[in-house]
């Protein structure tokens, strides 16, 4: 069901807060307002029928058909995603893309780059919530040329509710296992010239237990606030505004030194993350010259506090706080129904900061900053009726890298009565190394300040297909791509004092893949989705042969099977999802200290269902695990077992 709907009705509000598009109000050629649009596939609007690009997203309808599942859950149905999660709800949750590491994909939330260099510039999939969100859209391959260093496997744009005419409300609350409390509530509230949104949410479990050893249950709070806005002064000018805060924690288990396996303790992190924007749109030229001028800034604090019971330590408390501003200017000028041109320029201002206790590993107190200079332009060209082009460029200039120039080029065929689109891209991608990776230190592991940034290559060609007047679709892509100088973040450096280091790998590593991704209307009220990948994801073992990286299946895959009542007001859905062998890292405490170990195959069933008592008042319920699977997606930390939870669901049109 990822159909690809963000309904043009909403453009004049969503994108201005997305701060990766412009309104245009041609109705023909590349950016016809009639067509679907895409949010962040290009620096500007671009209709479905123009990507070169694999895009995939998932709809409002089918969010609210698994109603609060965190969206690291929902993006499992999504081809090329590999998710690992470290336990039950709340812990670390890594996304890979293609391959690639949690770290080279950028998250927008709203517009805003959301991941936290505070902690590895990674996003972490285990705080975002379902609740509120519209819209994701999923852009897989090398976007740095449009996107930056963090966009290297690709990007995951999430929008969340817009206002539109009048006033709505919601509410919700659910209970269920392990003592799982969660609630929130949503006003919104539109006019000819002003738009707004406040929206709630909660979350407060404790949790099951995370280790293969002891008992100990390990729970997680959630608690989320988020607002945006608009006031539109004219036809041809708003200013749009967001903030959301999140405030978690989330209790975890360390490392038994006697086994190197996670064992029962009272380690807990604390995190707040709060990200803003602020931009002005305007028009010029009949709407041929548009222009934004956005301000953003996003700030984490990390505080972790570990009781290490297996070591002398004892209380160990650390802290990771960044901060980042990104000033941008961009203006995209149509110079006809065939052509626009768009150029954009944007500064970059990174600070981190690290605290704790000094020990015989050294002192990990230190205040870092970095400064980027971005210089952006892309052309967007349609050939033909039906063959469009998409050329785009990017250099950055870094305050402690060497300049860096990407560069990304796709191409779209429709034909068959555009029944049928061929599609082609190619792209280079750069990731500078994290301030985690440089200058980072946790228990035992020490940063590298002298890492080189990671440099992809990577291409795709792919085919759309419609069938059966529009009931089946479906989409085979295949990729590659090829990495240097791969940062490898678990190097041994000092085999005495048992301390790790960052380094850059000698060779290339090396991705490829198919992807398959299909949805099928079986009935008026049965659909089928299907989803996909076989992955070949290596890196260079130090001897010039290939090994499999760590936590990429090679098979990996998405059932679901939805049924919605002829009225509408009753729907089950059905999840099954599927990953193959893999292998993991095991850091023993005896030498040789590093092992690889082979993770085992697992299937996960989980099973939702909702009913409408009336236009406003709706019952759900979801069953997770339903068939009670045993796995791990880390090596040593349990995944959740079968849990069930019930809610209700009140909405005010």
């Amino acid at each position: 069901m990822h159909k690809k709907i963000i309904a043009s009705s909403l453009a004049s509000i969503l994108f201005p807060l997305s701060g990766v598009a412009q309104q245009q109000s041609s109705d023909t050629g590349i950016h016809s307002d009639m067509d679907v649009i895409s949010v962040s596939a290009a620096r500007t609007l671009l209709s479905d029928n123009n990507l070169g690009s694999t895009v995939s997203t998932l709809s409002e309808d089918e969010l609210n058909l698994r109603p609060n599942i965190s969206v690291g859950e929902l993006l499992r149905t999504i081809p090329g995603i590999s998710v690992s999660r470290s336990g039950v709800h709340g812990s670390q949750t890594q996304l890979r893309m293609r391959g690639g590491e949690a770290n080279q994909i950028l998250v927008f939330i709203d517009g805003v780059k959301a991941n936290d260099i505070a902690q590895g510039s990674e996003f972490n999939f285990a705080h975002l919530l379902n609740y509120d969100i519209e819209s994701i859209e999923v852009i897989r391959g090398p976007q740095s040329a449009l996107w930056g260093s963090d966009a290297l496997s690709g990007v995951i744009s999430i929008t969340t509710r817009q206002a539109s005419q009048g006033f709505k409300a919601d509410v919700f609350a659910e209970a269920g296992s392990n003592d799982w409390k969660n609630a929130g509530a949503t006003m919104r509230y539109g006019s000819e010239k002003f738009s707004g949104k406040l929206s709630v949410a909660s979350i407060d479990t404790q949790g099951e237990n995370i280790s293969r050893q002891g008992s100990e249950d390990d729970g997680y709070e959630n608690d989320t606030v988020s607002i945006n806005g608009q006031y539109n002064f004219s036809e041809s000018f708003n200013v749009n505004a967001m903030v959301r805060g999140v405030n978690s924690k989330s209790e975890f288990d360390g490392t038994d030194w006697a086994t190197g396996l996670p064992a029962d303790t009272s380690d807990y992190v604390e995190s707040e993350q709060l990200y803003s924007n602020i931009g002005a749109n305007w028009s010029n030229f009949d709407n041929r010259l548009t222009s934004k001028l956005s301000y953003s800034y996003v700030e984490s604090d990390n505080k972790n506090v570990v009781e290490d019971s297996f070591a002398v330590t004892g209380f160990t408390t650390t802290k990771a706080i960044s901060d980042s501003t990104t000033i941008g200017y961009q203006g995209s000028y149509q110079f006809n129904d065939s052509y626009q041109l768009t150029l954009a320029v944007e500064n970059l201002e990174e600070d981190f900061k690290q605290r704790g206790p000094a020990s015989f590993y050294g002192d990990p107190n230190r205040d870092e900053s970095v400064s980027t200079d971005s210089y952006i332009v892309e052309l967007q060209s349609m050939v033909t009726s039906n063959v469009t082009l998409l050329l785009s460029g990017r250099h950055d200039d870094n305050s402690d890298f060497g300049d860096s120039t990407t560069g990304r080029a796709t191409a779209a065929w429709m034909l068959n009565n555009n029944n049928t689109k061929l599609r082609a891209s190619f792209g280079t991608g750069v990731k500078n190394p994290t301030f985690s990776e440089r200058f980072g230190y946790f228990t035992n592991f020490v940063g590298n300040p002298n890492l080189e940034p990671e440099e992809s290559t990577g291409w795709e060609v792919g085919i759309d297909n419609v069938f059966l007047s529009g009931d089946l679709n479906i989409s085979v892509t295949y990729f590659t791509e090829e990495l240097e100088n791969e940062i490898n973040g678990f190097v041994l450096a000092d085999p005495v004092l048992y301390t790790y280091t960052s380094a850059n790998e000698d060779g290339i590593s090396e991705r490829s893949g198919v992807e398959i991704e299909s949805d099928w209307q079986l009935t008026q009220s049965v659909s089928l989705g299907f989803a996909y990948t076989l992955l070949d994801a290596t890196e260079d073992d130090g001897n010039g042969s290939q090994q499999d990286e760590i936590r990429r299946a090679e098979h990996s895959g998405n059932m679901h099977l939805t049924w919605v009542s002829e009225s509408e007001l009753a729907n089950i859905n059905l999840n099954v999802d599927y990953n193959s062998e893999m292998d993991d890292f095991f850091y023993p405490p005896t030498p040789p200290y590093f092992e690889r170990v082979e993770l085992d195959a697992y299937t996960v069933v989980s099973i939702d269902a909702s009913y409408r008592f009336t236009p406003n008042l709706q019952a759900y319920t979801r069953i997770e695990n339903a068939l009670d699977e045993d796995y791990e997606e880390v090596f040593g930390y349990q995944a959740p077992g079968s849990n069930v939870y019930v809610g209700l669901r009140y909405l005010l049109n």
